[in-house]
């Protein structure tokens, strides 16, 4: 239903109710907008269908003229523009994208004053995010103005994120060269428990525990940046479904570079058996990708409806190169056996075959 008054021939008002977005109820919404005295000034505010609102204000130096259908903008004058979402949670996010497993209730404010030149806004969010079970509290903000632009994100005690740029905004308003803005940032995660991402995870892999440590520097330019970091994982573990194991002491060591990958160490254990591997990938400026990779497993259990149990011992190398014009890998099988255990109804024996390839 639509709902048009008009006051003092300044003042305007219109009345969305019912509105529906992709088959679903996406609550009410409210514009009321004014002018006179060479501004302008409209207020938007919206109630979600289970009750979580939000609301957005803008003044502008804008001289209209609707009869004719006519404005006039002047971008030097005082711009003042508020958002506000005090509580941003699934039932203001369901009506327009799936929230699948998201669980949270966070705080947006927004304020941006000043002309487009010579301007200052931020935009804080704080509250708690995260799976149904698993919630993490959350403290953004961003910081806006023509010749600093920077960005804080605390997540949990684990999570902490820094980035800052000198000139974006005023390069991009001026015409330049975005890609020249210097950059610097850091990203560091410190301990985060992987069982926080359980609720996102499929069916097929469950209880997933670990410790997960990530430190990622940037700097640079924007169109070319220099990156470095590390990646690991400590006491994990995770439960495989469709191949009935459980893998645990699961140890992840990891460094990047803008020159490429390198996997320190990748162990983990299956029953009795064990399973590591390590390698690299190198990125050759103007050549291509160079990969090696190493993997040892020592009776590895296999597991398959209708077959008896069995364990799995081989070694591989894999070393590749990738081009533009070149694609080349070499794979090698070392020595491999296949331990097969006979089944009784008291224990399970030591193996009575052994496949040699």
């Amino acid at each position: 239903d639509f709902c048009l008054s008009r006051g003092l021939g300044d003042v305007y008002k219109r009345q969305v109710e019912d509105i529906v977005y992709g088959g679903r109820e996406a609550g009410d919404a409210i514009l009321e907008a004014n002018y006179g005295q060479a501004r302008a000034h409209a207020e938007v505010s919206w109630d979600a269908p289970q009750g979580p609102t939000a609301w957005v204000s803008a003044d502008a130096p804008l001289v209209l003229d609707l009869p004719n259908r006519s404005a006039q903008w002047d971008q030097s004058g005082e711009h003042h523009v508020r958002l506000s979402v005090p509580k941003l949670d699934r039932f203001l996010l369901e009506p327009f994208v799936d929230a699948g497993e998201f669980e949270g209730a966070v705080a947006v404010h927004a304020i941006l004053d000043g002309s487009l030149e010579a301007f200052d806004g931020s935009l804080s969010a704080r509250g708690f995010v995260g799976g149904r079970g698993h919630k993490l509290p959350l403290d953004a903000r961003i910081v806006v103005a023509p010749t600093e632009q920077s960005v804080s994100v605390d997540l949990g005690s684990s999570v902490h994120v820094r980035a800052a740029t000198k000139a974006l905004v005023a390069e991009l308003m001026n015409g330049g060269d975005w890609k020249a803005t210097e950059v610097e940032g850091t990203a560091d995660i410190d301990s985060l428990r992987t069982s926080d991402f359980s609720p996102f995870l499929p069916n097929e892999v469950q209880n997933l525990r670990g410790l997960l440590e990530a430190h990622v520097t940037v700097g640079g330019r924007l169109g070319k940046p220099e990156l470095e970091g590390s990646l690991a994982l400590k006491e994990g573990a995770v439960t495989v479904v469709p191949a009935r194991v459980r893998l645990t002491d699961l140890q992840v060591a990891s460094s990047f570079s803008n020159q490429g990958l390198a996997l320190e160490s990748l162990s983990f254990k299956a029953g009795d058996g064990t399973v590591s591997a390590s390698g690299a990938i190198d990125v050759a400026p103007n050549e291509g990708l160079r990969a090696n990779l190493d993997v040892i497993v020592k009776k590895f259990p296999l597991r398959a409806p209708g077959l008896p149990r069995m364990a799995l011992s081989t070694r591989v190398r894999a070393k590749g190169f990738a081009s533009l014009e070149t694609f080349d890998v070499n794979v090698g099988v070392g020595k491999t056996n296949v331990d097969v255990y006979a089944l009784s109804l008291i224990h399970i024996s030591e193996p009575t075959r052994q496949a040699e390839i």
